[in-house]
């Protein structure tokens, strides 16, 4: 892996970029990513103990769906697609199968390693080299998850619900009107958290775009309190 010695703010600080166009990503194709999500995973303890009260007057006045079933609903989607397919799409597709997580039906490979990144920038960066690479937010959506696939398989057992905050970005056309990222989002969830891990994963196939999921929240009110990020995602 390519990584890049990078210096944070503070000068006797550095943090190391993950790039995610090094690890395989081709976000320059328009065929083969065409969407950018960026997804906070937290937990109703987060938002009710430690997060501060503009998360929770964001999700008062914000819908909250239900999240689908990601396992079933890409299998449909693959036995839709299937005729479309080049042939190395579809190779590409069986590759991302047999790399993945038992008993889960992925069809992207993740480009980050397998436990993730460790004390991660909460995606600052990021979002502002996608908006100056033109591209601009396009969703914005909460929804909340009783357990995910991967802890369904591994252990069976049934974590605490989970709220999700999501972001969507897409290349912007003359005619896009982008949406207002929601301002508690910026300044909690991306300026002021380190988060414990952050997965990204590539979906070339079917779906055509590159996912971001921080998970485990580390906020407090006074910066010294938190740990500092050791990694930053980039472009």
């Amino acid at each position: 892996m390519v990584i890049e010695m990078k210096r944070t703010q503070d000068p006797t600080k550095f943090s190391i970029a993950f790039r995610i166009q090094e690890q395989g990503a081709d976000i320059a194709d328009p065929r083969k990513v065409q969407r950018i999500k960026i997804s906070f995973f937290v937990t109703e303890r987060a938002i009710n103990e430690i997060l501060p009260p503009s998360i929770k007057a964001l999700l008062a006045e914000t819908q909250i769906k239900k999240a689908d079933d990601y396992s079933g609903r890409m299998m449909t989607l693959e036995m839709q697609s299937q005729p479309k397919m080049g042939s190395s799409e579809r190779t590409w597709l069986e590759t991302a199968k047999s790399q993945a997580r038992p008993g889960i039906n992925d069809i992207g490979l993740e480009l980050t390693p397998r436990n993730g990144i460790q004390l991660v920038e909460g995606g600052e960066t990021i979002i502002a080299q996608l908006q100056k690479e033109g591209w601009i937010p396009c969703a914005f959506e909460v929804s909340e998850k009783k357990s995910t696939e991967q802890r369904k398989v591994v252990d069976a057992k049934e974590p605490l619900k989970k709220i999700i905050f999501t972001l969507s970005f897409k290349r912007s056309e003359p005619t896009d009107q982008a949406i207002v990222i929601p301002e508690a989002i910026l300044e909690v969830l991306v300026r002021q958290s380190t988060w414990e891990f952050a997965h990204v994963w590539y979906n070339r196939a079917i779906i055509h775009s590159v996912q971001i999921t921080f998970t485990v929240i580390h906020w407090a009110e006074e910066e010294q309190n938190r740990p500092q990020p050791k990694w930053v995602i980039t472009l």
